[in-house]
């Protein structure tokens, strides 16, 4: 099974609105979750930014981007991708 490419944006408008504590909760993750993905800073996510009316933090999971990304919301996203 190929990983789940898991992007977190690190520019710093997602990163001072929630980025940088889900970012260290992805990084924190249980082994058996965290082996399932592949965790990768980036400084944007395209057509993620507040120009366009997107909300942070943002997060692609295999390149669908998501706003407002919660814990709960990438993991549920990542479930999905293994389907």
């Amino acid at each position: 099974m190929n990983k789940i490419k898991v992007e977190i944006s690190i520019g710093t408008y997602s990163y001072i609105m929630g980025g940088a504590q889900l970012l260290e909760a992805l990084k924190n993750l249980e082994p058996s979750v965290s082996e399932l993905f592949d965790l990768v800073p980036v400084i944007s996510i395209a057509n993620c930014n507040e120009d366009t009316g997107h909300k942070p933090p943002y997060v692609s999971v295999n390149g669908n981007p998501l706003e407002e990304a919660t814990l709960a919301f990438v993991l549920t996203a990542v479930r999905r991708e293994i389907k």
